[in-house]
């Protein structure tokens, strides 16, 4: 594999910005899907594609991804499905609620019926204004991501139930849970005087209305705006399109770097430097402030770094699961 030369993009220039200037939405974590897809291997010694292909018959969509699909593009509908999957639970009647922070690895596959809405980011905590910080969640996107993919590397051993159901289930989860760590307002939550308890990685952050490019309705909070920030066209032709684009233009250098406990840990850390020092340069928040309008200099630099993040998070997808999936 190959990966791309700069981790994060211009920083320098994101940073002069002047203050007044649920992770990917559709569009965007079947687009990250759509770049690992193309990048998983097929070699005849380590077919992970064929591998991927098999055991994402075994979740219960698996019939809806491919309605109607021909055969040959069958595994690629349903990569891209299993991108929106844990997002999709979230209305489907069948799963419910836990207690926030009660949150378990589970140990039975597709019968778990939670929604497991902790797994889905990190929030990292910070402060402008000294306010406390609060704790985060043991179970977390960090740890979520780390747990499934040693369990993708595990060997069923002679008397030991068959591991298949489970790959299944973490590999779903981790198709879209690596993109969601790489929108950076997975990975951080701002605290402030009149937001002592966080604004929950920017949904609880409002701002002035405002439709990004493609985007069918406008965003009022700060989350909604980066989730939809390169609109929400979700045909495959269209996340086709915007896949080879990114290919293009984010082209990696020669290398397969380890994706491990430290490799996750670093991909968050990427995101919340972005988020403390990019993202929410929209408003330098004070008390009785209007909400902050999205000017049009920060919405180019926000899809730029939509952009390059959803690219890493494509290839970087890849990378774990060429080299963890058995």
């Amino acid at each position: 594999m190959r990966r791309l030369p700069l981790t994060l993009l211009a920083l320098g220039s994101l940073f002069a910005l002047p203050a007044n200037a649920f992770g990917w939405n559709e569009r965007g974590h079947k687009t990250v899907a759509y770049i690992a897809y193309q990048n998983l291997s097929t070699s005849p010694s380590n077919n992970v594609r064929k591998r991927v292909d098999d055991l994402l018959k075994l979740n219960p969509y698996y019939p809806k991804w491919t309605q109607n699909v021909p055969a040959a593009q069958r595994g690629l509908a349903a990569f891209l499905g299993a991108a929106v999957w844990p997002d999709d639970i979230k209305s489907d009647g069948a799963y419910g609620e836990s207690p926030d922070c009660a949150e378990a690895v589970h140990t039975n596959a597709f019968q778990d019926k939670e929604r497991h809405r902790p797994w889905h980011y990190l929030d990292i905590p910070f402060s402008f204004d000294g306010t406390p910080v609060e704790q985060q969640c043991p179970h977390n996107a960090r740890t979520i991501i780390n747990a499934f993919r040693a369990r993708l590397a595990a060997t069923s051993a002679p008397g030991v139930p068959d591991l298949e159901e489970e790959k299944a289930y973490d590999l779903t989860w981790l198709i879209h849970l690596v993109g969601d760590i790489h929108q950076p307002l997975h990975a951080t939550g701002r605290f402030s005087a009149n937001r002592t308890h966080g604004d929950s990685g920017g949904n609880k952050y409002k701002i002035k209305p405002f439709t990004p490019a493609g985007a069918n309705s406008a965003a009022a909070d700060l989350h909604t705006y980066w989730d939809h920030v390169l609109g929400d066209a979700q045909s495959t032709q269209s996340i086709g399109a915007l896949a080879g684009e990114l290919t293009t233009r984010f082209r990696r250098e020669p290398g397969d770097p380890p994706t491990d406990e430290a490799a996750v840990a670093a991909w968050l850390s990427e995101s919340f430097v972005l988020a403390r020092y990019f993202v929410y340069e929209l408003d330098k928040e004070k008390v009785g402030q209007a909400d902050p309008a999205v000017s049009d200099r920060y919405n180019f630099y926000a899809q730029e770094v939509a952009r390059q993040r959803i690219a890493l998070a494509g290839y970087r997808l890849a990378d774990l699961l060429n080299q963890n999936l058995k």
